[in-house]
């Protein structure tokens, strides 16, 4: 059973005249305790895909439309933002990419945890218990003394933890993590990374990991969806994608990803950039980047479309499943 259900999702913004069209056909699920990897290069839409479900995105400019976006069988589209602000929070959470832009200066961790626990329970002294025990949740040393502090007074890392202590203060089913070691060094990378691989096994909250780094993916994620200028080119198991990529940007991207063994060699540089949302070329998105793409390629967008089992890929030089 599916916790989120997403089918062919269309996001685009009308900016003075103009389109710019950030999402396009985009479907994906997850399950309770599984965790989806959305990978691509800053651009490719990941990030506003992430904001349509948590219904962050104001509408105009943006325009939202789908096949299907539930959670837990609620259809997303059809709740008012009354309805919305009900739902975030409780079933569904959003950890961002800089926490000290998401956190507020003038409260104390103390009082934003508690809102964000009162925003959804009544009772206060809860709230205060609450807060101590997601601080501990997330292996925050010293909590009682923690709640009483700023967030300026907190390292990269701590307020990190302190932002996913937020966003599970009401045990919510669905978890959005947008990049969120992206601004973290090394070593506190992997501590939150740990951190969220035990949240998984203890808890059945269903998780939508989004980033660009390879890396994070293969330790975390059971399936990964590849995007590209706004649409899925290729999804299968995290096992399938690092033994077998198929379609061209994800070889290019496993390729860029630094080896830690066998004789040195020049890095890997994928050429090019991601088109522009507002001039998307025509055919594949992919092919003036790509090294296979024949004319046809330029000329009609592939479908994604099967080629082995639980593995779908865009592209016209991969064979489909049974062909």
């Amino acid at each position: 059973m599916s916790l989120l259900k997403l089918e062919d999702l269309t996001i685009d913004f009308a900016v003075e005249g103009r389109v710019a069209h950030v999402a396009r056909g985009v479907s994906l699920t997850v399950a309770p305790r599984e965790v989806v990897g959305l990978v691509g290069e800053s651009g490719c839409g990941k990030s506003v895909v992430s904001l349509a479900i948590m219904g962050l995105l104001e509408t105009p400019p943006a325009r939202i439309a789908a096949a299907e976006l539930t959670l837990n069988g609620k259809n997303l589209l059809a709740l008012n933002n009354r309805q919305r602000r009900a739902i975030r929070g409780r079933e569904m959470a959003m950890i961002f990419q800089e926490p000290m832009t998401s956190l507020n200066p003038v409260y104390t961790v103390g009082d934003q945890l508690r809102e964000a626990y009162l925003a959804h329970n009544a009772d206060a002294e809860t709230a205060a218990s609450r807060a101590l025990a997601a601080l501990d949740e997330v292996h925050i040393p010293n909590a009682k003394n923690i709640v009483n502090c700023y967030p300026h007074e907190l390292s990269g890392g701590m307020k990190q933890r302190v932002m996913i202590a937020m966003a599970l203060i009401c045990r919510p089913s669905l978890l959005l993590a947008d990049e969120p070691t992206t601004a973290l060094d090394v070593t506190v990378q992997a501590q939150i990374l740990a951190l969220l691989r035990e949240i998984r096994a203890t808890q059945k909250m269903g998780m939508l990991f989004i980033t660009h780094d390879l890396g994070v993916i293969a330790e975390l994620a059971d399936r990964v969806c590849v995007m590209y200028a706004g649409r899925i080119v290729e999804r299968a198991p995290a096992a399938k994608i690092f033994a077998a990529p198929q379609h061209p940007y994800t070889r290019a991207l496993l390729k860029c990803v630094p080896k830690m063994r066998g004789a040195r060699e020049r890095l890997y540089n994928l050429a090019g950039t991601v088109p522009s949302p507002f001039a998307l070329p025509p055919g594949c998105k992919f092919a003036p980047r790509c090294e296979w793409a024949t004319p046809e390629c330029r000329q009609i967008e592939p479908d994604l479309r099967a080629v082995a089992d639980e593995h779908c890929v865009a592209c016209r030089q991969v064979k489909a499943s049974g062909s």
